[in-house]
């Protein structure tokens, strides 16, 4: 019957307490190892009654009689412990002296240990456990531990110890008992009867003489679930008769909940109600079960006995039962314990309740990521809720948390707050930052009356709504171009979020955090922010596996990889599937957000095999967003990287197309100004350039990237245009402020023009000279190769090349000779370098020509 015993070694005496005295054993086998190869063995066995320890012991000694010599076995009665002196004379010596002195095993089982309470006989029984000869085996048998000193009992030896949790009856056993009494019963049956009975012995036998005269299982298994008379009279005379008044009180009154632990114990009965939990537990009322963050120990009463003790108190005091749920939603909200919360109060029944815990609970819950939960009580609550508008917004707040705005905005679209009862605390604060979320996902252009809305309710008082409508706030106020003021609100979120233990919102708002660094132009604050918040991922993670799946992790990714890029920094450890899709509830979303992509084909362009695929890739999709986007952050942010792609692979009329709609979207800014002076250095227009980039280059207001890009483009136009000391000046302020801000891509994408210019300079630039040298390494890592530009027919017939076509089918297409083909082909693999088509294609391929 036993399942999880392992095997004691020998302890050091008075060092263990009673319960740590004696390790788990499994009983069949090791049990035989222990006696066998250890004389002298001592083993507790402890359960309630009803579950079996006489008939396990009897069973082991049969068994074992029959295949290994036990010797003599002797079962010894409580009654026989009644002297304070030589105890092992004068009960024992009798039976033993004809053993003991020729060195054979004896086996003695002394059972109903717990009932020895006289003084006298305690110590006596003590004297034998500690004075028996080597070759005596000991078994002792409680409902409960004896108040004896076992530490010093097994100091010298070898114990084994079985509990309650050993006893309880396999899934197996369970069926053999109830196919003893007739029935038939399919494994779904069998673990229906377990789990009401707990696996209890008695309780297993009793419930299969109920099951036994029905036709209909499943019926009878209901009306066993209400725990029929047959059952309630065994607990009552075998349970409730034997407690004290005080254990009675406490075990009804904990039964209205559908678990507890010490703290709850107190707030349902009392100050002093968690010192009889022990108690209740060794009675076998209730049982330790495995509770979320292991560092608290929680109780559940097994279904039978629940049942029947919930009957006891609605039969006694019906108000006091509903009281004390009353009590236990409170409790449990009080303790951030949301579910439980949610759970007592759906089965109190009590609509006005219910309403208000699921609203405050309910949006710990969600934003949580257990979304599920809250939605399963909604739907489930029927009447009790219905089309209530606190409903309707968790419903809202529960869609946008799966990143799904459009029905969250359906959703909200159905709650007028003028006729809406919205007036539970925080109600109308959860629907303006919900009304705000939602346009900051939709791009919205009227954010600023939404955000003031949101910050005129706002507060610090701790709830998990005043966290979401901050984090909501810091993302709106960046989107606003008022970055100080989202930097305020995100901290407020963090701080806010941690104390509710709100993980994945606390995520979001440091994702925000690490956004408005890179939206100020400061990437090495944005990867420390974004790094620190992976490592919070991280260490909660473990007791929160929710934070994780939160999409704003993968963002975060993103960020920290575009921070080091910005740098001029190897990208990290960037994986694909941070970057991926996620699934949750079955449904899969994407948890980059539209501007992410963007940033990772940015991120991918220097090592790509395909640039022209990826910037056109990046292209289309900046192209789209600068039509429909009502802001400019991050767009702007990024289209001058997205320029410098289209520039690279010698598509300048995708540039000037992305300029023109960035300018009609939002105004001629020093972005937009940026990308036409690149696209004219790159078409050698040098002093169009410069004409172009003079308002930059006194400009005070510019991100710092954008200063650091405008005067490399300086430096390489003045190199154009053969202005050898203008260049040499623009060069040393664009790694000044390089340097300052450390922010070196926009030197990186000057290319080998830029390369040259600081070459030539090289050992000159005074304090940034160190620096300097690392722009060269970085450019050296990452720069493709220069090879001479091909003529058009050239381009022309490598695009062919591309399609497997032969030589004379080239001609053909082309209207000319084989000859003229062939005279290009050498001129192609000439510039490239290359003998093989293949090669000259992967090259093309590299360069953007393909």
């Amino acid at each position: 019957m036993s399942q999880a015993l392992t095997r004691s070694t020998a302890v050091s005496r008075g060092d263990l307490d009673p319960v740590r005295a004696f390790a788990r054993i499994r009983p069949e086998r090791t049990l035989d190892e222990l006696f066998d190869d250890q004389p002298g063995a001592l083993v507790l066995v402890t359960a309630p009654g009803g579950y079996g320890k006489t008939t396990f012991l009897e069973q082991w000694l049969s068994r074992r009689a029959t295949s290994e010599p036990v010797g003599r076995v002797m079962w010894v009665g409580v009654d026989a412990f009644t002297f304070d002196d030589n105890v092992l004379g004068a009960t024992a010596s009798p039976q033993l002296s004809e053993t003991a002195g020729d060195g054979g095993p004896v086996t003695v089982v002394v059972d109903e240990a717990h009932t020895v309470t006289d003084p006298l006989a305690l110590d006596a029984f003590h004297r034998f456990l500690r004075h028996r000869p080597p070759n005596v085996n000991v078994v002792v048998a409680a409902r409960f531990d004896p108040p004896l000193i076992w530490q010093y009992l097994i100091g010298d030896g070898v114990g084994a110890r079985i509990g309650r949790e050993d006893l309880v009856l396999t899934a197996s056993e369970v069926d053999r008992i109830l196919r003893q009494h007739g029935l038939t019963p399919t494994t779904d049956q069998v673990a229906r009867v377990r789990e009401m009975t707990g696996g209890w012995a008695i309780l297993v036998r009793m419930a299969a003489v109920f099951l036994a005269p029905h036709s209909d299982v499943e019926l009878a298994l209901l009306e066993l679930a209400g725990c029929p008379k047959l059952i309630s009279d065994f607990l009552r005379r075998e349970l409730l008769d034997a407690m004290t008044p005080r254990v009675r009180r406490l075990v009804t009154r904990l039964s209205s909940v559908a678990d507890f632990d010490a703290d709850l114990a107190r707030a349902m009965d009392g100050a002093d109600a968690d010192a009889y939990i022990p108690e209740i537990v060794g009675l076998g009322v209730a049982v330790a079960v495995p509770s979320a963050g292991g560092d608290v120990i929680r109780y559940r009463f097994l279904p039978l006995i629940a049942t029947y003790l919930r009957g006891e108190l609605q039969r006694t005091d019906p108000e006091l039962g509903r009281t004390l749920q009353v009590r236990a939603v409170r409790w449990a909200s009080a303790h951030r314990r949301p579910a439980e919360a949610i759970d007592y109060a759906a089965h109190l029944g009590d609509a006005e309740l219910l309403r208000q815990t699921i609203f405050h609970s309910g949006v710990e819950l969600i934003l949580q990521g257990r979304r599920d939960t809250v939605l399963a009580v909604l739907d489930s609550s029927g009447i009790a809720l219905g089309e209530d508008p606190v409903a309707v917004v968790l419903r809202a707040l529960a869609a946008m948390e799966h990143g799904d705005d459009r029905y969250a905005a359906s959703y909200l679209e159905c709650v007028v707050p003028a006729e809406a009862d919205l007036s539970i605390d925080g109600g109308i604060l959860l629907y303006r930052s919900l009304l705000l979320d939602v346009a900051l996902s939709r791009d919205d252009p009227d954010l600023f009356d939404l955000a003031e809305a949101v910050a005129s309710s706002v507060g610090d008082r701790g709830w998990a709504v005043d966290a979401y409508a901050h984090t909501v706030l810091g993302s709106a106020y960046t989107r606003l171009n008022r970055s100080a003021d989202g930097e305020q609100s995100s901290i407020r979120a963090i701080a806010l979020a941690k104390s509710a233990g709100l993980n994945r919102l606390a995520v979001r708002a440091m994702a925000n955090r690490a956004f408005v660094a890179g939206e100020r132009g400061q990437p090495a604050l944005m990867e420390d922010r974004a790094r620190y918040a992976l490592a919070c991922v991280r260490d909660t993670s473990d007791v929160d596996p929710m934070v994780a799946a939160s999409p704003y992790v993968s963002r975060l990714h993103v960020w920290e990889a575009y921070a080091r890029f910005m740098q001029g920094k190897p990208l990290g450890d960037l994986k694909p599937e941070q970057t991926e899709d996620v699934s949750e509830g079955g449904e899969a979303f994407s948890v980059l957000g539209r501007h992410v992509p963007i940033a990772l084909n940015i991120l991918m362009f220097d090592n790509s095999t395909n640039r022209l695929v990826l910037t056109a890739t990046a292209y289309s999709a900046t192209s789209a967003l600068l039509v429909s986007a009502s802001s400019p952050f991050p767009l702007l942010t990024l289209l001058p990287r997205v320029a410098h792609m289209c520039v690279s692979v010698k598509r300048f009329d995708w540039a000037r197309d992305l300029a023109r709609k960035a300018e009609r979207a939002f105004g001629h800014t020093d972005e937009v100004r940026l990308v036409d002076a690149a696209v004219e250095v790159g078409e050698a227009h040098p002093q169009v350039a410069r004409k172009l980039l003079s308002p930059l280059l006194e400009s005070v207001d510019a991100q710092p990237e954008t200063t650091v890009a405008a005067w490399a483009l300086e430096a390489y136009a003045c190199d154009l245009a053969g202005m050898s000391t203008q260049s040499y000046s623009a060069i040393t302020r664009a790694l000044e402020t390089a340097a300052e801000h450390r922010v070196m891509r926009p030197l990186v994408e000057g290319g080998a023009g830029v390369a040259k210019i600081i070459t030539t300079y090289r050992g000159s630039f005074g304090s940034v000279n160190a620096y300097a040298d690392a722009v060269l390494a970085v450019m050296s890592r990452g720069r493709v190769r220069d090879y001479p530009p091909l003529t058009r027919a050239e381009t022309h017939v490598l695009r062919f090349l591309a399609t497997d076509r032969t030589t004379e089918e080239i001609a053909g297409l082309m209207h000319l000779s084989v000859n003229t083909v062939k005279t290009h082909l050498r001129g192609i693999y000439r510039k490239f370098d290359v003998r093989h088509r293949r090669d000259a294609v992967s090259v093309g391929q590299r360069l953007g020509l393909l």
